[in-house]
């Protein structure tokens, strides 16, 4: 069989052709493509010369900047069957189908890219109405094309002015631009694809170029710590005649020097230091607990094993001038503090462990305590006390200074310098 066709009074009209005697056949009627709902249809008229003229041969062609797929809705077609033809190409001319007979409110089906050609062909005699186009459909789509955090591109905190994602969307067809851009709502969520709760920011931003924030609250509080990175989901959305248009997601997560960083912030500690201030390698020192491992895992690490990150180069600097004032082998216990190692040490929430500018050191001698308090002077310290047995820090503001002979029934137990 040939195409059928509808004529004008509604009847369908089947030709066949080689017809070979009586049997079963079975007729199949389907129902002409349409474009899906989240097609958007734009008036366009289109139409050849009526009642066209013969040996004709003309192209028209119909452009959408950045559709991906297109259709075209002929209001009517009207060709002397079998000879007279309508053709539908792509813009690269490859043939997409091709009409000849009577039809009306149909569709092409969907032609790949942002071009249809059209192109009307006829003989030597018998001429017909032709056609008309009154529209044509594409399928819109919405696109993140950036989703950029603050520190080096990749990573976030939750304190501005680095807690902004910087976020574009783009809606193809361009057409649609000028439009709908102010329109574009967005949405930044939790991650779903794990089961740690990173919480759900706000989402009051608008328009294609937006700033999203993420801020506690309502993030979660974390004041014992988190130990997982926070992690979220992007999507934006237009609604057009009351069509939802949703992009594919993205998503951003902090590294593990800003999970450090954060640390800061959720423990309630005043200052947060900036990502350059925090290091990775480990220069050779002989101090022992200067860095503690963070590998191990252990309670009672001052650097807890969420993270690998530090600030320790400074105050290796300083030791090793105090280690140089001190006639004797400088025994240190602590130095850089992470905030999570700093509270499992019972430090102060302001400590300057954590800011890689302190150490605490034990000499095991009350006398050679007191040698070292008295080396740390010569290195410009901003604090350094002596704890006595007695439960005072001496040095401390408002405490006497250490002497030697230590006041009567007192050992200097431990010490502490900060620069």
């Amino acid at each position: 069989t040939d195409k059928c066709e509808i004529n004008k009074n509604g009847y369908i009209w089947i030709k066949v052709y080689n017809y070979r005697g009586s049997g079963n056949y079975t007729l199949r009627v389907e129902e002409p493509w349409r474009p899906p709902a989240n097609w958007v249809t734009t008036d366009y008229v289109v139409e050849s010369p009526h009642d066209y003229p013969n040996r004709y041969d003309h192209t028209w062609t119909i452009t959408q900047p950045g559709a991906a797929t297109m259709s075209v809705h002929f209001t009517q077609i009207n060709t002397e069957r079998r000879y007279d033809y309508v053709y539908i190409y792509d813009g690269n001319d490859n043939l997409i189908e091709r009409y000849d007979g009577y039809y009306t409110d149909i569709w092409t089906p969907p032609v790949p890219g942002d071009t249809v050609k059209i192109r009307l062909t006829t003989d030597s005699s018998v001429t017909r109405w032709g056609f008309k186009v009154d529209k044509y459909a594409c399928p819109l789509k919405i696109t993140i094309t950036q989703a950029t955090p603050p520190n080096d591109n990749t990573s976030f905190i939750t304190q501005p002015p680095e807690n902004r994602i910087h976020c574009i969307a783009d809606i193809k067809p361009d057409s649609f631009d000028a439009q709908y851009n102010s329109q574009i709502e967005w949405e930044i969520d939790d991650d779903p694809r794990d089961t740690y709760q990173s919480g759900d920011p706000n989402n009051p931003q608008t328009g294609h170029d937006v700033n999203l924030q993420i801020t506690v609250p309502p993030v979660p509080t974390a004041p014992n710590g988190r130990g997982f990175p926070l992690k979220y989901r992007i999507r934006a959305f237009v609604t057009i005649d009351n069509i939802p248009y949703t992009s594919m997601a993205t998503y951003t997560t902090q590294d593990e020097r800003d999970q450090c960083r954060q640390e800061y912030i959720d423990l309630v500690v005043p200052t947060t230091h900036l990502r350059s201030a925090f290091d990775q390698t480990v220069p050779q020192h002989p101090y022992g607990r200067l860095l503690d491992d963070p590998t191990l895992g252990g309670i009672t690490d001052d650097v807890c094993n969420w993270h690998e990150w530090w600030i320790v180069a400074n105050l290796i600097n300083h030791v090793t001038a105090l280690d140089n004032a001190y006639a004797g082998n400088l025994r240190v216990t602590c130095g850089y503090r992470c905030p999570l190692g700093n509270r499992r040490a019972g430090g102060a929430i302001n400590s300057i462990h954590m800011r890689g500018m302190a150490m605490d050191f034990n000499q095991l001698s009350s006398l050679e305590n007191y040698n070292v308090w008295v080396a740390a002077g010569q290195t410009n310290p901003v604090e350094r006390y002596l704890h006595g047995s007695n439960g005072i820090d001496y040095g401390l503001p408002g405490n006497p200074a250490p002497t030697w002979p230590a006041p009567q029934g007192v050992i200097y137990q431990r010490g502490h310098v900060a620069w």
